[in-house]
C-alpha cells in the first residue's frame, strides 16, 4: 500500500476542472486507488507515504490517440511541405527502415520512454507495414508499462512497390498479431488501415470484418488536407471521405479517426 498526501487535479466532465487540496489517495500493490479522501487528524497514512510538495499537484495519466511510432527520427523535418509531398519524399523512406527489428527496438524504445516521460499513460500508435517491428513496439510498450493499442499499418495501392503489402498478406498479419497480443494485459492491437486512398476496397472490407470479429479497435485518418480530399473524390466519384470509409464498414463506434479537419 502507498498514500499520496498534497493536491489533485482531475478533469472530471468535458469542460470542468476540479481541484483537491489536501487530500490522500491510497493505492494498493497492484497499483489500484483504493480510496481518496480529504486530509484529517483521525485518517491514517497506510504504507509507503509519499508527499507532494508545495507548489505541485497529481493528475491522471494523459491519453494519447494518435502516434506515428516510426515517424519519431522525422520530428520538425519537413515542415514545409504538403500533407502528400511529405509522404512521399521523407515518410515512406523512413518507415521502410522498420524492416530491421534492431532499428526498430532502438526506435521504439525511445519513443516509449519520451511518451511516459510527458505523462502519457496510454499511447493509440501506428506502427509500420512490418509484423515483426508492431510486435516489437507492443512488446517494449508492456515492459516499460504503457498502456497501449499498437497497429500494424495496412496500405496496398497508390503508394510505393517497395513500401507496399497485398490485402491476403496485410490480413494475414494482422491475424498473427492479434494471436500474439490477444491475453496481453496492458497492450492490445488496433486494425489500423492508413487512410482510404492507399487501401483497396477488398482490403477496408477485410480488415472491417476481421475488426468486427474481433472487437477490436480501428484507427485511420480522415480528412487531413485540402489536396487529399480532393484526391480522395478523384479516386471514388465524388464520395466524401467519411462515406468511403461508412460503405466499407470502418466508420463504427470502435473507430478513432485523426485529425477531422475538412469534414
Amino acid at each position: 500500500m502507498k498514500s499520496f498526501l498534497g493536491n489533485f487535479v482531475h478533469a472530471g466532465k468535458f469542460g470542468d476542472i476540479e481541484y483537491y487540496v489536501d487530500f490522500v489517495c491510497k493505492v494498493d500493490d497492484v497499483g489500484k486507488i483504493v480510496s481518496f479522501s480529504p486530509k484529517s487528524d483521525d485518517l491514517s497514512l497506510d504504507g509507503e507515504t509519499f508527499i507532494i510538495p508545495d507548489g505541485c499537484f497529481m493528475c491522471p495519466g494523459f491519453i494519447d490517440t494518435h502516434c506515428h511510432a516510426p515517424q519519431f527520427p522525422n520530428s520538425g523535418l519537413g515542415m514545409d511541405m504538403e500533407l502528400l509531398e511529405w509522404l512521399d519524399k521523407l515518410t515512406f523512406a523512413t518507415e521502410r527502415k522498420y524492416e530491421n527489428a534492431e532499428f526498430a527496438e532502438s526506435i521504439y524504445s525511445r519513443v516509449i520512454d519520451s511518451s511516459v516521460a510527458q505523462g502519457t499513460t496510454c499511447s493509440v500508435y501506428f506502427a509500420s507495414v512490418h509484423k515483426e517491428a508492431t510486435l516489437v513496439l507492443a512488446r517494449l510498450a508492456e515492459d516499460k508499462g504503457q498502456r497501449a493499442f499498437v497497429g500494424k499499418v495496412c496500405m496496398d495501392c497508390n503508394c510505393p512497390e517497395s513500401y507496399k503489402e497485398t490485402a491476403a498478406q496485410s490480413l494475414q498479419d494482422n491475424i498473427a498479431i492479434y494471436e500474439a497480443l490477444r491475453d496481453h494485459e496492458l497492450v492490445k492491437p488496433i486494425v489500423t488501415p492508413r487512410f482510404a486512398p492507399v487501401c483497396t476496397p477488398q482490403l477496408m472490407n477485410d480488415l472491417a470484418h476481421f475488426s468486427e470479429t474481433k472487437g477490436l479497435l480501428i484507427q485511420s485518418h480522415i480528412s487531413e488536407n485540402k489536396d487529399e480530399c480532393k484526391w480522395m473524390g478523384e479516386l471514388y466519384e465524388g464520395k466524401s471521405y467519411a462515406q468511403v470509409y461508412d460503405e466499407h464498414g470502418l466508420l463504427t463506434p470502435r473507430t478513432i479517426m485523426a485529425h477531422a479537419i475538412y469534414l
